[in-house]
């Protein structure tokens, strides 16, 4: 069965948060700024049409915004999704990190030859080129020029070709599963489970209900419960027992995942877990700032 976005996205809401990370004595260290934004989009609330043109009427768009940085590494990150009527695709998403690094990605899901499919590339470094542009001097006075290594500029990035992967017709993408959760939240099941597209893997995403409590943001104060988001690899490299702790998710955070959530309105408060950073993890809590829309 396929996941409608009408049963569960904001009709227009914008949602700020900051974002802190904890490592070591430093804690509550301020880093950014995140804004989650989605809309659906009117006249896109009658029944879905297959055929024709209307199979590419859009129905919804979540578009999030982080900036930020910390010891030293500034970060841009935008991610854009597109919800359609139909099946070709159902689901688009374009991903650009600029800053400190600077990657490319984009994936769509839809029905190809009768079955769902994930369609993804990504871009790299164009190491080996031969754009005499890309090449930058040695080190020492007797060295030939060459290409550079690994360089963060975009002209020097390349897009790889796209890849392809069967899919359930009922997988999402990351950020469309933080508004499914509001929704789940809503209903009166304990635990779900959903498949997740993230980046080129298939995830199975298990929410469960947690506990309740109060919590007090610079947005308010708001009566919530806990969504915990737990991550299990379905299909992908690297299948094993520690695949899950490289599940990235918002902010760059990895593996499970806490989402507090108002049990009112049904928009998370607080979002929270941890984040690589070289050998070490932080803890990452984006707290709420602004709500505005419905």
């Amino acid at each position: 069965v396929q996941h409608d976005p009408r049963d569960w996205l904001p009709s227009n809401e914008s949602l700020s948060f900051k974002v802190e990370v904890t490592f070591g004595p430093v804690r509550g260290l301020d880093v950014g700024r995140v804004t989650l934004s989605a809309l659906r989009v009117p006249g896109a609330d009658g029944p879905a049409v297959e055929a024709g043109a209307d199979s590419r009427k859009l129905i919804g768009t979540i578009d999030t915004l982080a900036k930020g940085g910390y010891l030293g590494h500034e970060v841009v990150h935008c991610y854009a999704v597109r919800w359609y009527v139909g099946s070709q695709p159902r689901i688009e998403v374009q991903e650009r990190l600029r800053g400190s690094r600077s990657s490319s990605r984009d994936l769509s899901v839809g029905q190809l030859e009768g079955g769902w499919q994930l369609e993804y590339r990504k871009d790299r470094h164009c190491k080996g080129c031969k754009d005499k542009s890309h090449y930058v001097d040695g080190m020492m006075p007797w060295s030939k020029p060459s290409h550079c290594k690994d360089c963060e500029r975009l002209e020097h990035r390349v897009w790889r070709d796209f890849k392809y992967m069967d899919v359930p017709e009922d997988a999402i993408d990351i950020v469309s599963s933080l508004y499914f959760a509001r929704g789940f939240l809503l209903s009166d099941q304990d635990e779900t489970t959903l498949a997740l597209i993230n980046q080129d893997e298939l995830w199975s995403v298990r929410l469960r209900r947690g506990g309740t409590r109060t919590i007090k943001t610079p947005a308010g104060t708001f009566d919530c419960m806990r969504v915990l988001i737990g991550p299990e690899l379905a299909a992908g490299d690297g299948l094993g027992e520690e695949a899950a702790e490289r599940f990235e998710a918002l902010f760059g955070l990895h593996g499970d995942l806490g989402v507090w959530v108002d049990r009112k309105g049904g928009f998370p408060v607080i979002i929270e877990g941890e984040a690589p950073f070289g050998p070490f993890s932080v803890a990452v809590k984006a707290s709420l700032v602004s709500r505005r829309g419905e």
